[in-house]
C-alpha cells in the first residue's frame, strides 16, 4: 500500500511540476504587445518562424533546441513563457514580433527558420531587412538561414 502512495505521489509530481512557474495564454489571442516581462537567455539561441495567413503575417519564437520542432507545435495558438528557460511566444504582426524581440536579453541569437514545414517562409524582404535592423538597434542578432 505504501508503494503504491509512493508511486500515486511521483507519478502527480511528474504531471504537475513542469507547470509550476510558467506563464501561459492557451487561449487563441496572442500575448499582449503591452507585455514587457524578460524574457530568459537560452544557451541555444532562439528561433523564429513566419508564415503567412490569407496577406497578415504570423511569427513564432521558441526556445532554440537541438530537435526539430513539427509544424503544429510551431503554429498551435497558446504562448508559454516560463522561468524553466522553456519560451514559446506566437504573434501576429510585425508590431507584436517587435515588442517580442525587444523582451530578449542583449546579446541574444536568433535564427529565423523555415525548414519545420511548407508553410513557413519569410515574408517580403523590406519586412526581413526591417526586422532585422530593429534586432541590431536593440542589441539582439538575427540570423535568417537560407537566402534572406
Amino acid at each position: 500500500m505504501k508503494n503504491l502512495f509512493a508511486l500515486c505521489i511521483m507519478l502527480m509530481s511528474l504531471v504537475l511540476l513542469p507547470t509550476i512557474g510558467c506563464k501561459k495564454n492557451d487561449n487563441s489571442t496572442p500575448l499582449s504587445t503591452d507585455d514587457t516581462t524578460p524574457l530568459p537567455s537560452s544557451m541555444k539561441g532562439y528561433e523564429l518562424y513566419s508564415w503567412d495567413d490569407n496577406g497578415v503575417w504570423h511569427f513564432t519564437l521558441i526556445t532554440g533546441t537541438n530537435r526539430l520542432k513539427n509544424e503544429s507545435e510551431i503554429i498551435t495558438p497558446g504562448n508559454n513563457t516560463g522561468i524553466d528557460g522553456w519560451v514559446k511566444i506566437t504573434t501576429v504582426g510585425v508590431d507584436a514580433v517587435k515588442a517580442t524581440l525587444q523582451r530578449l536579453p542583449k546579446g541574444e541569437n536568433v535564427y529565423w527558420e523555415t525548414y519545420a514545414g511548407p508553410i513557413f517562409v519569410f515574408p517580403p524582404q523590406q519586412m526581413v531587412d526591417d526586422l532585422k535592423a530593429y534586432c541590431t538597434s536593440i542589441g539582439v542578432t538575427l540570423e535568417t538561414a537560407g537566402s534572406k
